[in-house]
């Protein structure tokens, strides 16, 4: 969705891909498996409603601002009057630093490092606690980290499904 779109402005690329790290909030997992899990802020109709916004309309001048005044009269008011979620590019730090022992294998012996989708000398450099350090890029990591396990569940339930019919 990105690659193809140089006519994209920054804001708009961000908002995409915050869409493409919806399946993360949905997919098979044990938290959906014991817990109805519903998003809808992430509803069809509504992802594309707010796509054909211009981007400054999503944020009235602050994160999540359309949200905020939509849903003001069933949020608290410290939450509807504040102007961010938070960081939290420390604690997931953290949690990617805790998890290389196992996140490394996952991802470098992984579906998109054997297909192409991620460089595997890329994500090798970047899978080093030092490179967390010093570069970061968690994002990148927890969607790579997401999609893999997306991959590799379907190609699961795929293979199932076959040798069942």
């Amino acid at each position: 969705w990105l690659t193809d779109s140089p006519r994209l402005g920054p804001a708009r690329r961000f908002q995409i891909e915050g869409l493409i790290d919806g399946p993360g909030f949905s997919a098979a997992s044990p938290q959906t498996a014991v817990a109805d899990l519903r998003h809808p802020l992430l509803a069809q109709p509504v992802v594309e409603a707010c796509l054909s916004l211009p981007t400054d309309r999503l944020t009235l001048g602050r994160d999540r601002g359309l949200a905020r005044r939509a849903f003001a009269d069933r949020l608290p008011p410290e939450i509807a009057a504040r102007r961010s979620k938070g960081d939290l590019t420390a604690y997931y730090g953290r949690l990617i630093a805790r998890s290389l022992p196992a996140l490394r294998p996952w991802l470098l012996d992984g579906a998109l490092c054997a297909h192409g989708l991620l460089d595997r000398r890329r994500t090798e450099q970047a899978l080093t606690t030092e490179q967390l350090i010093w570069r970061g890029g968690y994002r990148e990591i927890m969607v790579a980290a997401t999609m893999e396990s997306w991959w590799r569940t379907w190609t699961t339930r795929i293979a199932d499904l076959r040798s069942t019919s």
